[in-house]
């Protein structure tokens, strides 16, 4: 009986709306209500409207009633070891373990600090560290002296075994035109130097005591050696072999027992010069060691 009712409802709303013949209509008994005014019970209905093109099946579809809005979720309070654990985690991010450290192989080119308090003490006083083992400048007024006692002379070959940072190179220079000079050196940044110097002919890089008739033969040798081990010794007798007849060897050596017995006997016998040098000369190079300039002609032929 309520079906017929609903259908014949649904036509009247159909007719009346025009709607379309594919649009059905499915009218259901929702509850009964009274008319007040009439004293009378209405059925009220609820009319659901589909289109039949959607849904060609012709099945009736259920009615989904929207989702309802769920109220948002609370964060659940954290349990105690996961509190201890994040305050963990922020303590080792503001203080880091630091990295265990390799220790700086020390370099020998770097002094410690005893030596800096030594080279401290030393520029005080207005001395000149020396950095190359073995290296002490002449003083210029003693190579100017030793380059007039050599009696250079234009076109001559001139020889400086242990040429250092030059300063007889320069007396040279300055008191002597015309000769031709090699220089030897030892350190290899010096005999670089040294290199780039105009009046300096040839520069070889060096053990002076390993050079033999690569230099030839020379009429001048103007020479400061080393000191330690009596080297001064070995130095000047291996230039002598190097002299020309009637050649001429100048040279500082050191005030010692050894070059006295070695040394002087020779001077003196060719009619040379040793003289004691101030013991001081050489202190603008850090040493008060004493010394002796010497003079001193190859045998003629």
């Amino acid at each position: 009986m309520h079906n017929v009712i609903h259908t014949c409802f649904f036509g009247v709303i159909q007719e009346r709306l025009a709607l379309p013949q594919h649009i059905n209509g499915i009218a259901s008994y929702d509850k009964q209500s009274v008319d007040a005014s009439k004293g009378r019970q209405v059925s009220a209905f609820v009319i659901q409207i589909q289109d039949d093109r959607s849904n060609p099946s012709g099945r009736e579809d259920k009615r989904i009633d929207p989702p309802t809005k769920q109220a948002p979720l609370i964060p659940a309070e954290p349990t105690a070891a996961e509190t201890l654990a994040t305050m963990a985690q922020d303590l080792k991010a503001q203080n880091p373990v630091p990295t265990p450290h390799t220790p700086r192989q020390h370099d020998e080119r770097i002094p410690s600090h005893d030596e800096l308090h030594e080279m401290k003490k030393t520029a005080a006083q207005g001395v000149v560290i020396v950095a190359v083992p073995q290296l002490f400048p002449t003083p210029p007024e003693l190579a100017d002296r030793m380059v007039e006692l050599a009696d250079i002379r234009p076109g001559q070959q001139v020889l400086e075994p242990s040429a250092g940072t030059g300063r007889i190179i320069d007396a040279i220079r300055r008191n002597a035109h015309g000769c031709a000079i090699t220089a030897v050196e030892l350190n290899c940044n010096i005999a670089h130097r040294l290199r780039t110097v105009e009046c300096v002919d040839d520069t070889r890089q060096a053990d002076f005591l390993d050079c033999n008739g690569d230099l030839g033969t020379l009429d001048r040798i103007v020479m400061n050696p080393p000191f330690a081990n009596a080297d001064d010794i070995k130095h000047i007798m291996h230039a002598l072999k190097m002299l020309k007849p009637g050649g001429r060897l100048v040279a500082i050596c050191a005030n010692g027992p050894r070059q006295n017995d070695t040394l002087r006997p020779l001077v003196e016998a060719r009619g040379g010069i040793w003289e004691e040098l101030p013991s001081d000369t050489f202190i603008g190079a850090g040493t008060s060691v004493r010394t002796v300039l010497l003079m001193l002609d190859a045998l003629p032929r």
